[in-house]
């Protein structure tokens, strides 16, 4: 196990809101949102902003501080980032198994990952480009046979990969460590010679994938061609991306699901869209009683999964197939549910086996 494998389990066990009441902060919760005096600078109004959403905090006061549940410690307890990682460790009870933390590292570190995450968001606005340009005509009006409207793809991000070998690559080529930094993404591909590289993602539909911060960490692709055998892909896991840690469409309708409390829990890209689609064209009464949809990304849920829903929901419907697959899938889920008694969870099968969008 690495630093950053420490890193991240230490962050999913320490959920920001809690540790900032444990250092003694006096939080109240205003609607949706959690607000104290900043613990940083003296103040008289509360401007300290706590998003257990995002898992941030930002003072719009005078200091101006800002970031996660790493710097809120280092700031508060006067440490820096080792010191953070085992205050919080320590609380959760997590043995650090990584090999030890190097400062100098941990910034390059840190600064590549800035570089990674801006790269992902260029792509994805490069994706976008391609679907709304002249090229992309074709593929509008695929999705739009599929009932998707143009504010529905905007909203969510949807671009479009050329099936050319190179076009992403010669998009990034330029760019420092862009080469790089795009393999280890997975935006590109080395050949099997190892001599070249070319795009991941070739004529397909693209779905940008956000993290808790709302940063894009990776993407799915839908197949244009009628390759059946590999109709959706995604990025592969890396230090930004891993699959069993995310849901589609949580950060899309994380204001609706603060409001609601509620969630259902769908299969797929298309699904999710189809019903922020249709949820959103109902009046604002009838819209507050639908739960958001999300999905998994192509895989079983997880326990990780459920946990993420759990700190945002109260109950949460999942939609499965009424198939074999589908049923056993509930059950498995189901049974992620007992884990979490604070959060309900109702099954809901497609009535005759029928399958979702």
């Amino acid at each position: 196990m690495n630093f950053d494998e420490d890193r991240e389990r230490v962050r999913a066990a320490s959920p920001i809101l809690d540790v900032v009441l444990e250092y003694g902060v006096d939080v109240k919760q205003k609607g949706s949102a959690f607000w104290a005096l900043c613990p940083f600078h003296d103040e008289k109004t509360p401007s300290f902003k706590i998003d257990p959403e995002r898992e941030s905090y930002h003072c719009f006061g005078s200091c101006a501080e800002h970031g996660d549940v790493f710097s809120f410690v280092e700031r508060i307890a006067d440490t820096n980032f080792p010191g953070a990682l085992r205050i919080l460790a320590d609380r959760s009870g997590i043995e650090l198994k990584g090999s030890g933390y190097d400062p100098a590292a941990s910034r390059r570190t840190r600064k590549q990952q800035e570089r990674n995450l801006e790269l992902l968001e260029r792509s994805k606005k490069w994706f976008e480009a391609q679907l709304w340009s002249a090229r992309g005509a074709p593929v509008r009006e695929y999705l739009d046979g599929r009932g998707f409207s143009e504010k529905t793809l905007r909203r969510f991000g949807v671009g479009f990969a050329p099936a050319e070998w190179n076009a992403l690559t010669e998009r990034i080529a330029g760019e420092r460590d862009g080469i790089d930094s795009a393999l280890l993404l997975g935006l590109l591909r080395l050949s099997r010679d190892g001599s070249r590289h070319h795009d991941y993602f070739r004529n397909r539909v693209m779905f940008p994938i956000r993290g808790i911060q709302g940063k894009v960490v990776g993407f799915g692709g839908r197949d244009l061609g009628g390759d059946d055998a590999s109709k959706y892909i995604n990025s592969p896991d890396s230090s930004i991306f891993h699959k069993g840690q995310l849901l589609y469409g949580l950060e899309e309708s994380r204001k609706e699901i603060r409001l609601s409390r509620q969630v259902m829990l769908m299969e797929g890209y298309t699904d999710v869209m189809m019903a922020a689609q249709v949820i959103e064209g109902l009046e604002e009464a009838e819209r507050r009683k639908i739960p958001s949809p999300v999905a998994t990304m192509g895989t079983s849920l997880t326990e990780e999964n459920v946990g993420q829903l759990a700190k945002r929901a109260n109950k949460v419907w999942l939609l499965f197939d009424g198939d074999t697959a589908g049923k056993n899938a509930a059950i498995k889920a189901a049974k992620l549910f007992l884990k979490f008694p604070s959060t309900e969870a109702f099954v809901v099968l497609l009535a005759g086996g029928g399958r979702s969008l």
